[in-house]
């Protein structure tokens, strides 16, 4: 009879003659199922979150009701010509992976000037180095204090600020969005939106942006619908194109 293993015990620990018996390959596999079923669990709350995050917004609900008397706005699909990875991109994982191949393509085809940009949501700091290959300057907003669409529950100002200590060209902020937009009154060549990820703070993020900037990106418009509606409607209110890239959690870009 074989001993069954301690739930909080690692299977490297028991005696190699144990680990031969067929008792010991049962239990790792009833381990694995268990670890598989919880991810499973886990990917289906934050699917349920994303889709229902904008029923639980008034602005939401107004935005889409708001859509049977108005014209829609048409939204535009980015295919990009090219794709080529920047000089300089940090190693972390990260749910913008794959935009950074992109980024050329759009300063191209849009004419887009390579003085300044902004970021509004820095996190880890992927994004912002590989926008630091683009623009002499790139500012980073961030309360460095993570929400609850980005599953950081801990201050990492000092984890991004040495991630990206090697870039010169690149200044940090420990910001609200809010007071940021409050007291900026400078122009922009290209603006990045990838805040906590409801309808009323991307829409107000989003419209000073546009306002400010000649091009404005949003991250996550195809993981989080309320993202979407927000930049549909600073699109209306600004007067500028919204095209879509559909990969990397979806990419809306305004010019």
């Amino acid at each position: 009879m074989h001993t069954r293993l301690d739930p909080n015990q690692s299977p490297d620990s028991v005696r190699s003659s144990e680990s031969k018996t067929p008792a010991y390959h049962l239990e790792l596999r009833r381990r694995s199922i268990l670890r598989a079923a919880e991810g499973m669990r886990e990917l289906a709350w934050w699917k349920v979150l994303r889709a229902t995050e904008g029923m639980r917004e008034l602005a939401w609900w107004k935005s889409m009701l708001a859509d049977a008397v108005r014209p829609r706005i048409p939204v535009y699909p980015f295919v990009p010509e090219r794709r080529s990875r920047p000089a300089r991109v940090v190693p972390v994982v990260s749910a913008w992976a794959g935009i950074e191949s992109i980024l050329g393509d759009i300063m191209k085809r849009f004419g887009i000037g390579r003085e300044k940009c902004l970021e509004f949501g820095v996190e880890r700091g992927y994004s912002t180095a590989a926008f630091s290959c683009f623009f002499d300057s790139v500012s980073g907003v961030d309360t460095f204090q993570g929400d609850k669409h980005a599953w950081l529950g801990r201050d990492f100002y000092a984890e991004t600020a040495a991630n990206l200590a090697s870039y010169p060209n690149i200044r940090l902020f420990k910001c609200d969005y809010r007071d940021w937009i409050a007291q900026d009154q400078g122009s922009y060549d290209l603006i990045h939106v990838d805040i906590i990820h409801t309808y009323a703070d991307t829409f107000a993020c989003g419209l000073w942006s546009a306002r400010h900037a000649s091009c404005v990106l949003f991250h996550d418009t195809v993981s989080f619908p309320t993202v979407k509606r927000a930049v549909l409607d600073v699109a209306r209110l600004s007067g500028k194109r919204f095209y879509n890239f559909q990969e990397s959690n979806g990419l809306g870009i305004l010019v």
